[in-house]
């Protein structure tokens, strides 16, 4: 007597007897030796031994096509070429068990069951896989490190692939433009990147109209110590979007700057010729390119044009003044005849130039349209020089030792009241040569004229400020065009006092070059529409992706496909409204009792996170009012923040003009009561910085913004 049991996957054999006596020993070996074994091994253990046996030829001489065994009720179990095993003429309605030694372990129906569940594991599976490639892409994992993770989980979840350049879409292939000796081109492509962004954000402002405006930085940037290996990106930003991340145009990478620039450019000039002159289709749209400007530091702007450097006598960029030898080249004009589009394209001044633009073709204003940017000219320039003078320069004008201690003092004593919007805190005039950008602009528009007044010589302290409040005004949305002017005339005459100061040696091409800068902010408004930060920031994040300095060109290009090939970039920047809740927190009257109220400690608005503290609560309302936050509420008829006003304010400085015009401030007292208005009456975040004692504050509203 024997039993076999069938089930659409799986064949199992139990009991005593045989169906043939060439296999019944091998069966029943399996079924006493398998004590509870799992489904997937039992069906293993079977597949093999059937797949192992040699079948004996029936009499007559000739093998079946395919060897049938008997199920007991008029079914036949089948042998397929592949070792599956199936089962015709099946009661459908039958239930069959598959018994171990003791105790049932599984019915059937179970197990086609979860068959059944394939479908949606997949589709788990796929979405685990997303989720891994987001958290790659975002934190920059090395490949080894995620093949081996996926090689862990594909125990656990087989659908997964097992290489990381499967799930992160890694190309196979770049192509690389080789160039002169062993360097190299990869042309990733204008219209590339605006359908990125389109396709992620089709509804962007950027969009609204026909025409599409581009800014483009070009710049070198090191990749190793050891080594001169070098890359220059050619980036692309849109303007007006509300995704502030330039894309990648090209990359070239060498171990010098690129040689000559017609090659290196040509595949760039060709497509923006194509697109200024057909512009492109998207979703049924017809778009248009405009160039916006170029946005470079001043030896990039010099190699594009094909220009005298900088530092050479006729290496002004703006006017024609041809300077002066003083150990190095000066320029102590302020007046000299300015340069235009039309005379640069006609070369009338041989000596400015070194041959034809390779960008001369394009419908660009080589001298309009290439900004002074004020990251390299005045932050990195200008500011990190008056400071070197300050510590290190000609004895008139080189302070203490003493007095360089106490300025540095007065800026760390800052550090916990510098607002959020600041990523790096103020430092030590000791680590001034480790100073970023950012660190130099903060000194200049914000903690500068705090920790200096009183400490620096009232001359030196009232030219700094010369600087300061011009490019203070020039920063500010909405006192640029009104103040480019008075601007202009704070910079000359900052220029013109700079000589008499410090000494003729100081007016170098950044010093110089200030006089120009106002005209910058007549044609694009504030000096961040025109900056560099951007790009910096792109760039460092760029230098991230090698990993190693093999076929670095490869490699980046590489990780860029990667991350266009995610979807988790598309959403960036987007933030709630309010976030962080909390039940601690003053609340008006009017809203006690309120049972849809809730608090929260943080308000995003006009990209600054506003918080219900005295470092980040402090605002300008409509109307001019500066408040402290000190609680923000949402109930069914909005988002409010509850504030108490700031009262008895006095100018902070009164040269060159009263600081109350720029709505900076001093005051040492709140109001007692609080006040509650919508938080769209909120025009501006401001930095609040303790002075002397600590019971007076400086009030300055927020210049730039890198959102």
């Amino acid at each position: 007597m024997f039993i076999v049991i069938v089930s659409p996957a799986v064949l199992v054999v139990f009991g005593y007897g045989y169906i043939t006596d060439s296999i019944s020993a091998v069966h029943l070996k399996m079924a006493r030796n398998v004590k509870c074994q799992s489904y997937w091994r039992t069906r293993r253990d079977i597949l093999c031994s059937v797949d192992a046996y040699d079948f004996i030829d029936p009499p007559g001489g000739e093998s079946p096509e395919e060897p049938l065994l008997e199920t007991g009720e008029g079914e036949t179990c089948t042998f397929s070429d592949d070792g599956e095993i199936s089962n015709t003429d099946v009661n459908d309605g039958a239930e069959a068990y598959f018994y171990c030694d003791s105790d049932v372990c599984q019915t059937h129906d179970s197990l086609s069951e979860s068959d059944g569940l394939c479908g949606s594991d997949c589709d788990q599976d796929e979405d685990l896989g997303n989720l891994i490639a987001a958290w790659v892409r975002q934190f920059n994992i090395p490949g080894v490190a995620v093949t081996r993770l996926l090689h862990i989980l594909h125990t656990y979840h087989p659908s997964l692939p097992l290489d990381s350049r499967t799930m992160l879409g890694t190309p196979r292939i770049v192509e690389i433009k080789n160039l002169s000796g062993d360097a190299g081109y990869c042309h990733v492509g204008i219209l590339k990147g605006i359908e990125k962004l389109f396709t992620s954000t089709p509804n962007d402002s950027c969009f609204a109209d026909d025409t599409v405006e581009l800014q483009i930085n070009i710049d070198g940037l090191p990749i190793f110590k050891s080594s001169s290996m070098q890359l220059w990106p050619i980036l692309g930003l849109l303007k007006g979007s509300s995704i502030k991340s330039p894309f990648t145009i090209g990359i070239y990478a060498g171990n010098s700057k690129p040689q000559d620039l017609t090659v290196f450019l040509e595949d760039f000039v060709s497509e923006l010729r194509q697109l200024q002159t057909s512009g492109f289709d998207l979703n049924g749209r017809h778009f248009t390119v405009k160039i916006h400007s170029f946005v470079c530091d001043a030896p990039a702007r010099a190699m594009l044009k094909n220009i005298k450097a900088h530092s050479g006598y006729h290496g002004c960029e703006r006017c024609t003044q041809k300077g002066m030898y003083r150990g190095k080249v000066i320029f102590p004009e302020v007046n000299a005849p300015l340069r235009n589009n039309v005379a640069f394209d006609e070369m009338t001044d041989p000596d400015h130039h070194h041959g034809p633009s390779s960008l001369s073709g394009l419908s660009i204003g080589l001298v309009s349209q290439f900004c002074l940017d004020y990251m390299h000219l005045v932050c990195l320039g200008v500011t990190r020089r008056l400071l070197l003078m300050w510590i290190r320069g000609p004895l008139s004008c080189r302070l203490s030792a003493g007095l360089v201690h106490q300025i540095s003092e007065r800026m760390v004593a800052l550090r916990h009241h510098v607002p959020c919007e600041f990523a790096r805190k103020p430092r030590s005039l000791s680590e001034v040569d480790r100073w970023k950008a950012t660190e130099f602009r903060q000194f200049l528009l914000y903690t500068g004229p705090l920790v200096l007044k009183g400490l620096l010589s009232d001359v030196l302290y009232k030219h700094f400020t010369l600087l300061s409040v011009a490019m203070y005004c020039c920063l500010r949305t909405d006192l640029c065009y009104q103040y480019s002017d008075y601007c202009h005339q704070l910079f000359v005459m900052f220029v013109n006092h700079a000589g008499d100061l410090y000494g003729k040696d100081i007016l170098v091409y950044n010093v110089h070059a200030l006089v120009h800068i106002a005209d910058d902010v007549r044609s694009f408004g504030s000096l961040d529409n025109v900056s560099c930060f951007p790009f910096e920031n792109h760039l460092g994040i760029m230098k991230k992706l090698i990993r190693s300095p093999t076929l670095p060109l490869q490699q980046i290009i590489s990780r860029l496909t990667e991350h266009s090939n995610g979807v988790e970039n598309c959403s960036r920047g987007m933030t709630n409204l309010v976030s962080k809740k909390h039940e601690n927190g003053p609340i008006p009257t009017a809203f006690v009792g309120c049972h849809e109220l809730v608090q929260f400690a943080e308000l995003n608005t006009n990209g600054c996170v506003i918080k219900a503290c005295d470092k980040d609560g402090c605002v300008i309302l409509k109307g001019g009012h500066i408040a402290i936050v000190q609680n923000i509420i949402k109930s069914y008829s909005g988002v409010y923040v509850i504030c108490r006003r700031v009262v008895h304010t006095q100018p902070f400085y009164d040269y060159p003009l009263l600081s109350s015009h720029l709505s900076i401030v001093s005051h040492s007292e709140l109001s007692t009561e609080c006040c509650t208005v919508p938080y769209h009456d909120i025009v501006r975040k401001c930095v609040r910085l303790p002075y002397k004692t600590g019971r007076q504050f400086i009030i300055l509203p927020l210049a730039h913004n890198d959102k």
